[in-house]
């Protein structure tokens, strides 16, 4: 999930930075709640969801974005039908 999400800032860092820098965002929180989950103690569980909760939702506004992508246009696939 890190790398993902920092492959997507890098991506998106020009014409959205707004998802670029959630993106980055969320590559740097993900390994910290997952670290912070196993020395949590008693909010293990707690913890757990929170991991979950933010990964899910990038993913979310992910394919969100992804939808919004208009599709590139490839002059050659004409010529080669």
């Amino acid at each position: 999930m890190p790398t993902a999400g920092l492959a997507m800032a890098r991506r998106f860092r020009h014409h959205q930075r707004g998802f670029a820098f959630y993106s980055a965002i969320t590559a740097v929180a993900t390994p910290v709640l997952f670290i912070a989950t196993f020395l949590s103690g008693d909010l293990l569980g707690l913890m757990e969801r929170i991991l979950i909760g933010v990964d899910l939702l990038w993913l979310a506004v992910l394919a969100r974005q992804a939808s919004r992508l208009r599709p590139v246009s490839d002059p050659e696939a004409g010529a080669r039908r």
